[in-house]
């Protein structure tokens, strides 16, 4: 379950989007998800640790070309977001205080019995 204490307030958000609905939304992701971690079932309390609400602008997207090449299939359109560690910095307007990051990877945090949602 989400936990109020683990929202930002500090972070805007849009216009008829609130802490309420977001709430809503993770505990829905993870009541679905819940029904795929069988293989996963010690990670499960972490695949939703972390909302970020940001505002991109065209300025911000960056065109990622294929090494796929023109005819090897697989995708050739992919675009990404520069400098998305600096954009996504603020921009958490959830993020669970028990889970923290360890070789790019959002794993609970040591002594934490907390399932937080």
């Amino acid at each position: 379950m989400a936990k109020l204490s683990d929202f930002d307030a500090s972070v805007p958000l849009p216009t008829g989007l609130g802490v309420a609905a977001i709430r809503r939304a993770i505990e829905y992701v993870e009541k679905a998800l819940a029904e795929l971690v069988e293989l996963y079932y010690e990670l499960a309390n972490v695949f939703i640790w972390r909302v970020d609400v940001i505002f991109l602008s065209k300025a911000d997207w960056k065109y990622e070309k294929s090494t796929a090449g023109e005819s090897g299939g697989g995708r050739t359109h992919t675009f990404g977001v520069k400098a998305a560690a600096r954009k996504l910095a603020c921009a958490a307007v959830y993020r669970r205080k028990d889970v923290v990051i360890c070789d790019g990877k959002p794993i609970p945090k040591n002594g934490s019995d907390e399932s937080g949602g």
